[in-house]
């Protein structure tokens, strides 16, 4: 299976957040056989790409939790910048976690 699109969403300070992202699913590797045959299993991964901020706003651009659309915002570099990649990382680890026990893959 090749790589996919995928996004993940998150809450951080009660705020929605998108994270934007490659997954790649893992391989079971061959643990048994000649070991000519054999290699390690490899876990599936996520490559996060894009964080990005979701905000309701109504068409005049006020905040309302009624929006009517949401206003995607790209908070990437201000995340990188006041050192917040660890926090997203982790919860996005625990997201694609759930993912993938919730069945992710079974739509490939």
């Amino acid at each position: 299976m090749a790589s996919r699109l995928l996004i993940l969403t998150i809450e951080i300070g009660g705020h929605e957040i998108e994270v934007h992202g490659h997954a790649s699913p893992g391989d079971p590797g061959q643990t048994s056989g000649p070991p000519e045959n054999c290699y390690p299993p490899e876990p599936a991964e996520f490559e996060p790409e894009k964080v990005m901020l979701v905000v309701p706003v109504t068409d005049d651009l006020t905040p309302n939790p009624r929006s009517i659309r949401p206003v995607h915002l790209d908070i990437t570099d201000l995340v990188e910048e006041l050192g917040g990649n660890d926090i997203v990382n982790q919860l996005v680890e625990e997201e694609f976690a759930r993912w993938e026990s919730d069945g992710g893959w079974e739509d490939e």
